[in-house]
């Protein structure tokens, strides 16, 4: 079987997912294609109706999209419902169903070494995107009790920082602008 898959979200030039994926495909003897398929935010219905329709069997998803993509799934698993984000979508059965995951959650927490013991801790992160609430989840399950974001526009970050405290409530959420983190590093020269 011949699997045709791609990526969505925009801009792509800069994307190396298709030389990694390729790569996976031939080191596990699949026969797969892997299309870029740039997707600004007005296109994305019409850009799912376009995979359903062109015989994709899924696709990677990526920003701006991470967020969106999750109220066109049939169904998505636990990480994908929880971090209310999804960056892997399967294309399946008669009805050209979609599944959503959220893989980075896997990612993130595998990256974490067995030994690092985050239990109390408390977390940095830069941005509120998709890929930092993912973060965010896997954070909370290694036992992280407060994480600040950094970010560049606060007010859009607060849908997000609500976001995660209505998932996580006993976690202490907050976020600064990218301006504050450059001032307090320009004292520290």
């Amino acid at each position: 079987m011949k699997y045709k898959l791609g990526i969505i979200g925009y801009p792509l030039g800069h994307s190396i997912s298709p030389v990694i994926q390729k790569a996976g495909f031939k080191s596990l003897g699949l026969e797969a294609e892997y299309d870029i398929l740039e997707t600004p935010a007005e296109d994305l219905v019409d850009r799912i109706k376009y995979l359903k329709a062109n015989g994709y069997n899924g696709f990677n998803v990526t920003i701006p999209l991470k967020i969106p993509i999750s109220f066109f799934m049939n169904d998505m698993d636990d990480y994908s419902n929880i971090a209310g984000c999804i960056n892997t979508v399967k294309i399946s059965g008669e009805k050209r169903e979609l599944f959503g995951y959220n893989t980075d959650v896997y990612g993130f927490k595998t990256a974490i070494p067995k030994e690092i013991d985050l239990t109390g801790k408390n977390a940095c992160m830069l941005g509120t995107g998709g890929a930092s609430r993912a973060a965010a989840v896997g954070l909370v399950e290694k036992g992280i009790t407060s994480i600040n974001f950094y970010t560049r526009n606060i007010l859009n970050a607060q849908n997000a920082i609500n976001y995660l405290r209505d998932k996580f409530p006993e976690i202490k959420f907050t976020a600064h602008q990218y301006r504050m983190l450059l001032n307090f590093r320009k004292r520290q020269l």
